[in-house]
């Protein structure tokens, strides 16, 4: 009987072993980024996000929504907007 032991080679821990680097962004990524997302200048696109609220709290924003004229995400926006710059 042969009692050595066999050696197998594993693909994933060769990778693994290897130094991951990140790409460089290319410059039309950075592009993109800079046309969704410019501080310097006005924003060009909005960001999608889910926000969880009080239920009380969601009917006195869709309250003022309703008396205003305006989308509750539109009352959001401004009172983050001014929150932010004060």
């Amino acid at each position: 009987m042969d009692n050595s032991k066999k050696s197998f080679s594993i693909p994933a821990d060769t990778f693994f072993q290897q130094e991951q680097t990140a790409p460089e962004p290319t410059t039309e990524a950075v592009k993109k980024q800079d046309k969704r997302f410019n501080l310097k200048k006005k924003e060009l696109k909005s960001i999608r996000t889910n926000l969880l609220l009080k239920p009380s709290l969601y009917k006195q924003i869709k309250a003022i929504s309703d008396k205003n004229k305006m989308s509750v995400n539109e009352v959001i926006n401004q009172i983050l907007e001014q929150f932010f710059n004060e």
